[in-house]
């Protein structure tokens, strides 16, 4: 399964772009910050994230399986 791996001055940028589009087969994203959805993720097979955050604002998710993983509660 292929694997993308950003430094964080990107993740930084890509939170800055209000809308994004990734699409895939399968995804996988995995972080130790605060991941925000504003845009779209779209698998055809499984969508897995886990991340200390996740929110997801106005973004649209979908896939056969969606499994979200987060360590912390916002305040």
């Amino acid at each position: 399964m292929p694997r993308l791996y950003l430094a964080g001055a990107t993740l930084e940028d890509l939170s800055k772009t209000p809308q994004a589009f990734l699409s895939a087969q399968n995804i996988t994203i995995n972080s130790n910050g605060t991941i925000v959805n504003s845009g779209t993720i779209t698998s055809q097979d499984d969508t897995h994230i886990t991340a200390s955050n996740i929110t997801n604002q106005n973004g649209v998710m979908t896939g056969n399986n969606i499994n979200l993983n987060a360590q912390k509660h916002p305040p």
